[in-house]
């Protein structure tokens, strides 16, 4: 059974609890074991598991940080639950975050690891109505930098 490992903030929550319902849709739509692997701290587990099934996300596993928070606590966290993941025999086909660092972690573990963005694929003007100004600017320029990662 394959796997695919997709993160929280940026990736599945938007930010102030905004659902990214075009990732969403896709992984409804792929038919596989999802693993939720985010930096949050292990305390916000039952606010997560909250917001998840508000929004219907589908997910067999739910991984939150148990590192103490630092500068690169959720690099750490990620690479180390990771490597345990496949110590463990999970056959992980895909990686999705919007962190290009942890992406780089992924693929030196030979996981294939895309932006948001990538796994959503074009969005379409539709896609962007109800977002103006700074908001709109600033997420052209966050899907601008995913795809140059």
């Amino acid at each position: 059974m394959s796997i695919i490992l997709v993160d929280m903030d940026e990736t599945l929550d938007l930010g102030s609890g905004r659902p990214n319902e075009a990732m969403i849709a896709k992984l409804r739509e792929s038919g596989e074991t999802i693993y939720i692997l985010s930096a949050r701290n292990k305390s916000r587990l039952e606010e997560t598991r909250g917001w998840l099934a508000k929004y219907d996300v589908p997910h067999q596993e739910v991984y939150l940080n148990q590192f103490a928070s630092g500068p690169s606590s959720e690099l750490r966290w990620k690479r180390y639950k990771a490597e345990k993941l496949i110590a463990d025999g999970s056959e992980i086909a895909l990686a999705v975050d919007n962190n290009a660092a942890v992406r780089r972690i992924y693929r030196s573990l030979g996981i294939e690891a895309i932006s948001p963005a990538a796994f959503v694929g074009p969005r379409s003007v539709k896609d962007l109505e109800g977002m103006h100004g700074k908001e709109l600017m600033d997420h052209l320029k966050r899907m601008a930098d995913e795809e140059r990662a």
